[in-house]
């Protein structure tokens, strides 16, 4: 006798099947299919590897690359003293100290809403990010393509300041309530944009420096979400999405900061005379590289945030929830 669609229907086997299921309602619409949370994240861990390779084999392993970056970097020397102590006082919130600090809130953050296993989880990713990031600066090559002195040919690919800073955004936006992506998303994004900016500003590091970071970062991430995927904590659901126009302008923002950057380029290409002062060049380099570097870190963050944002993350399939609330409640009669 079958009771399908009755209290005694067969339940699934795989309760982290369920918890990854591949449909989520909208709104006023059907059910939106999704792709599947293991292979979502893991497409997003993928490319963000292909994109850190791409950046290091234009920027570090090319004579051309190198030239424009070593003189972009040059360039940086030109920035007002006022822009360079901004910039050291941003850079100097990027500490040890700070960073465990930071570490701690978000597992405590993530323990408040009962999902310690994610805060564990997100706390245990960004803390290998940031040390892959200073192994990978220790052993990935700087092939000697140009001349120049030696602190600006010391490989500096890629940034463990805005790994850092970096690591704490993705860190954060990972643990935020769904009901709370929509101001998370671009607080992180404006959070890692600062910061490898800074590190510019400074002349500490180079665009490619912190690009690779923030992608080490997002690979590690997307890593995490498998991880968890896989375990079951990752529950389809309409409520993390973020608001359109909050993303829109996220978005407007990244493209304007990368068209801006572009723009600048164009113009000291299209004047000869601008780039005759001695250093022009080097300033023109610098402020393109600082404006397309933001605006390419805000649409990565961007992008993990669209990745997770059909998802809950850190509750159990094998989490009954809350239980029935008050009043009567629908009595069951068995068959006979």
């Amino acid at each position: 006798m079958s009771h399908e669609g009755g209290p005694w229907r067969r339940r699934s086997a795989s309760p982290a099947r369920d918890a990854t299921a591949l449909a989520t309602s909208t709104p006023g619409g059907p059910p939106r299919r999704l792709a599947a949370p293991v292979a979502r994240f893991a497409i997003a861990g993928l490319l963000a590897i292909a994109l850190l390779v791409l950046v290091y084999a234009v920027f570090v392993q090319t004579e051309a690359g190198q030239r424009i970056e070593n003189l972009g970097l040059e360039g940086a020397a030109l920035r007002s003293a006022a822009d360079r102590a901004d910039s050291l006082g941003q850079l100097s919130l990027v500490r040890l100290l700070p960073f465990a600090l930071a570490m701690v809130l978000v597992v405590l953050a993530a323990s408040t809403r009962r999902r310690s296993t994610l805060g564990l989880t997100v706390v245990g990713a960004m803390v290998a990010a940031v040390i892959a990031t200073e192994i990978l600066k220790e052993l990935l090559p700087r092939p000697a393509l140009v001349q120049g002195p030696a602190w600006l040919l010391r490989n500096s690919f890629p940034s463990g300041t805005t790994a850092a800073a970096t690591a704490v955004a993705v860190a954060l936006l990972l643990v935020s309530p769904g009901r709370l992506r929509w101001l998370a998303m671009p607080a992180a994004a404006l959070l890692a944009a600062i910061i490898g900016q800074a590190t510019q500003i400074a002349g500490w590091h180079r665009m490619s420096d912190a690009l690779g970071a923030v992608l080490v970062v997002t690979a590690f991430a997307a890593a995490a979400l498998v991880v968890l995927a896989r375990a079951g904590y990752v529950r389809p659901t309409a409520g993390g999405r973020i608001n359109r126009r909050v993303r829109a302008v996220v978005v407007g923002a990244g493209a304007a900061s990368i068209i801006i950057g572009l723009v600048v380029l164009l113009i000291a290409l299209a004047f000869p005379v601008l780039r005759a002062p001695s250093g022009a060049s080097g300033a023109f380099l610098h402020t393109t590289f600082d404006l397309v570097g933001a605006g390419i870190t805000i649409l990565i963050v961007v992008a993990l945030g669209i990745a997770i944002e059909p998802f809950s993350l850190g509750r159990s399939a094998l989490d009954p929830g809350p239980g029935p609330g008050p009043g009567p409640q629908p009595s069951v009669v068995k068959p006979a």
